[in-house]
C-alpha cells in the first residue's frame, strides 16, 4: 500500500501534552471495565438462558391444557412474549461476551456494503440523505461478514435515531495507518495499517454524561421503547473479536462520527 493510498492517524490532542496521560488512562479504565462486564455478561446470559428455557417449555405444555380458556391463554401469550424478549436480550449478552469470531474471511468492505445496500436503505428513513464516500483502492480486512453486518447496522440505526428531523448520513471507507502517537492515546490498539469504516451523522450527538459508558450494555440515551442499549456493546465486541478498534468522536457543533478500524490482511 503506497503512502498516497492511506491516511496516517496520529491521535487527537487538545494542545496540552499533559492531557495525553489522562486520555490514555481513561481508555485503559474503559477497557478494564468492559472486560469485567464481558465476563459478567457471559455468566448471567448462560444462567438466565437456562431458566428461560424451562419457562418457555412449560408455557408450551400449558397451552395444550388451557386451550378452552381464552383469558388464561391471553395471559400465557403475554408471558411467552416477555420470555422471548428476555431470551433475545440474553442472546445479545452472549454475543457481546463471545471472544472469538465464528467465520473470519478476507473481505472487501466496499463489496460488503454493496451486498448490504438494500438492508441499509431499509434502515434509513426518507428524511435522511444517505451519502457514500468509498475509497476505491480499499485494502481487504479479515472479519466475520455477518458480525460486521450486525455492527454496521447498529451504528446506522443509532445515527438515524439521532436525526429524528432528518439530516445527512455518510458512510465512508478509507485505508489508514495508526501510528505511535495514536496508539499511545488508545492503549490496546496495535500499530499498523487498517481499513476504516465510518458512519457520520448530523444529529443531536451523544450526551456528555454518558460518553464514557456508551459501549456498556443497557446504556442508552434513547427511551425504553427504542431498544435496550445493546447496539454499541455489540459493535465493541465485534471490534475486539476482529482485533480492531472502535472510536466515537462528537462533532464540533452537532453530530457524531463512529469509526471502525479493522486490520488490513
Amino acid at each position: 500500500m503506497s503512502e498516497g493510498e492511506k491516511k496516517t492517524f496520529a491521535g487527537v490532542k487538545d494542545g496540552s501534552d499533559s492531557a495525553v496521560p489522562d486520555v490514555a488512562r481513561d481508555v485503559v479504565r474503559c477497557s478494564e471495565r468492559m472486560d469485567g462486564i464481558t465476563r459478567f455478561s457471559a455468566v448471567v446470559a448462560h444462567d438466565v438462558n437456562n431458566i428461560l428455557a424451562i419457562i418457555l417449555g412449560n408455557l408450551e405444555l400449558l397451552e395444550y391444557e388451557v386451550i378452552e380458556n381464552p383469558k388464561i391463554n391471553a395471559r400465557l401469550a403475554s408471558i411467552q412474549k416477555a420470555s422471548e424478549r428476555a431470551t433475545e436480550l440474553t442472546n445479545q449478552l452472549r454475543g457481546i461476551s463471545r471472544r472469538q469470531p465464528k467465520n473470519i474471511v478476507a473481505t472487501s468492505i466496499n463489496d460488503e456494503l454493496e451486498r448490504m445496500h438494500q438492508l441499509i436503505l431499509d434502515e434509513v428513513p426518507s428524511n435522511v440523505t444517505l451519502i457514500l464516500n468509498l475509497d476505491e483502492a480499499l485494502c481487504p480486512t479479515g472479519i466475520d461478514p455477518d458480525d460486521f453486518q450486525e455492527a454496521l447496522l447498529n451504528l446506522i440505526m443509532n445515527a438515524c435515531d439521532a436525526m429524528p428531523d432528518g439530516g445527512d448520513l455518510v458512510l465512508a471507507t478509507a485505508n489508514v495507518n495508526l501510528n505511535q502517537d495514536y496508539c499511545s492515546l488508545n492503549p490496546g490498539v496495535s500499530l499498523g495499517d487498517y481499513v476504516s469504516v465510518s458512519v457520520v451523522d448530523t444529529g443531536c450527538g451523544i450526551a456528555e454524561d454518558i460518553r464514557p459508558f456508551v459501549f456498556e450494555p443497557f446504556v442508552s440515551s434513547k427511551d425504553d421503547t427504542k431498544g435496550a442499549g445493546m447496539g454499541l456493546s455489540q459493535v465493541y465486541g465485534f471490534c475486539q473479536r476482529s482485533n480492531g478498534h472502535v472510536r466515537l468522536v462528537p462533532g464540533v457543533t452537532a453530530g457524531t462520527t463512529a469509526s471502525l478500524y479493522l486490520p488490513v490482511v
